[in-house]
Formats: structure tokens, sequence, C-alpha cells
């Protein structure tokens, strides 16, 4: 057997610990004012210190938003509205080519022809990209000159295909002074008929009368971006970009 263990000794006690004084209550926090009356759509409740810069980015936006609501803002000078992109008429024409050769590919080429997603494709990347080159002009002359470029490329490739298509199968090409054509150039003057006149009678027309008749709205497609092309360059010439905007602005901003 192990002998016992002795007895440990009793620890003294611990002195008790004086108790601490009370702490100063610390004053209150002035409140911070409301947000002012004439901007009602924001909150205007009391703000609190962690929204405190917050509050101060918010007030300057404010004043930012009142200024461009006034008659003359920068907004009208610095940034010019595009309109709905659906008005022009080189978007419209685009519309309608991408309708025709989507028909004319579904219905008169092979499904495993890879012709068939080029064309559709191509029609619809001239369609997009003349949406993109107008949404994107607002802040950028130089993107929207080469968006339209890529656009009038789309649809030069395009052309090619349906002229590879009659010449392929020899079918007959329309000449450019011919019956046909000169029928579709006073068609396309008149601003009563809509693009579903020409996607109407498309689908009731064989394969290469479609085909010419996309050659015909192709090559004025092509005449059209070639002049939207100049007019851009034009303006950009005389305007400049918004970088030169900007800069004039504020030039303009500090002399006074």
């Amino acid at each position: 057997k192990l002998p016992k263990l002795p007895k440990l000794p009793k620890l003294p006690k611990l002195p008790k610990l004086p108790k601490l004084p009370k702490l100063p209550k610390l004053p209150k926090l002035p409140k911070l004012p409301t947000l002012p009356k004439k901007y009602p759509h924001f909150f205007s409740y009391q703000l609190d210190i962690s929204y405190l810069f917050r509050y101060i980015s918010l007030i300057k936006l404010l004043k930012f938003l009142n200024l461009l609501t006034q008659k003359g803002s920068i907004m009208g000078k610095l940034l010019s509205s595009k309109g709905d992109v659906k008005n022009l008429i080189i978007y419209r024409k685009a519309e309608l080519l991408y309708d025709m050769t989507y028909y004319f590919c579904r219905t008169f080429l092979s499904p495993k022809d890879r012709t068939v997603d080029q064309m559709i494709q191509a029609a619809r990347s001239g369609k997009q990209n003349i949406a993109e080159g107008n949404s994107t002009g607002m802040t950028s002359k130089e993107s929207e000159i080469k968006l339209i470029n890529v656009a009038k490329a789309s649809f030069h490739e395009l052309l090619l295909d349906y002229e590879d298509f009659l010449r392929v199968r020899n079918f007959r090409q329309w000449e450019i002074d011919s019956d046909e054509v000169n029928f579709l150039r006073k068609k396309s003057c008149d601003k009563n008929i809509s693009n579903s006149y020409f996607l109407e009678l498309a689908q009731s027309r064989t394969a290469d009368v479609i085909a010419n008749m996309s050659i015909v709205f192709l090559k004025q497609e092509d005449y059209l971006l070639y002049k939207h092309l100049q007019s851009l360059e034009d303006d950009f010439l005389k305007t400049g970009g918004l970088r030169e905007k900007m800069f004039a602005m504020r030039s303009e901003e500090r002399k006074k």
C-alpha cells in the first residue's frame, strides 16, 4: 500500500478589493440636423454618427442632382441624348435584313449547312452593333464610330454570302438598273411602307428573289452607314469627345 499523502495547508484568504469609484456620465452628443426639406424623396430621420460621412456625400449628390434639373444643366451640355435607336433608318433597315435573313436561312438552306449560322450571326451583329453604338455614343464618339464600322463590315460579309448563293446555283443577280431594283428603291423611299410589307413580299417569293431583295437592301444599308459614319466624323471634329468637353467646361467654370 502506498502511504497517505499529507494534507495540504489551507491557503490564506485574499483581501477584498476596494470598490472602484463610479465613472462620471458622458455628456449626450448633439443631434445631427435632418436632411433639408427641399429633398422630400430621401429619408428625414435623425442620422447616427456612423452615417455622418454618408450624410455629407448624400448632400453633395443632392446638390448635383438639383443642378442637373436646372435649365442649361451640365447634362445638356456634356451628354447629348441619342434618342430611341428604333427611330433611326439604319436600324430599321438592319432589323428588316435580320428578319429576311432568318426566314431565308431557315426555309431554303439545310440546317447542317454552316452558312446558316454565319449568315444569321452576321445579320444580328450588324443590327446589334448599331444599337450598341447609338447607346455608347452618349459618352464616347470613338466607340460609336468603331461599332458602326463593325456593323458595316458585318453587312458586307452578309452581302457576299447572298451573292455566293446566287452565283454557285447559277441564279440571275438583278442588274443595277433592272425593273426589280427600281421597284424596291421606290418602295423603300415611301415612308408609309413598313418593314412588314417587304417581309410579307419576301415570304411569297422564291429563294433567288429573296436573295436579290436582300442584296438590294444590303447595298442601301451600306450607303446609309457610310453617310452616318461621315456625319459622326464631322460632329467629332466640331464638338470633340467627352474629355475635351469636360476639360472645356471645367476651364470655363474656373474662370467664373
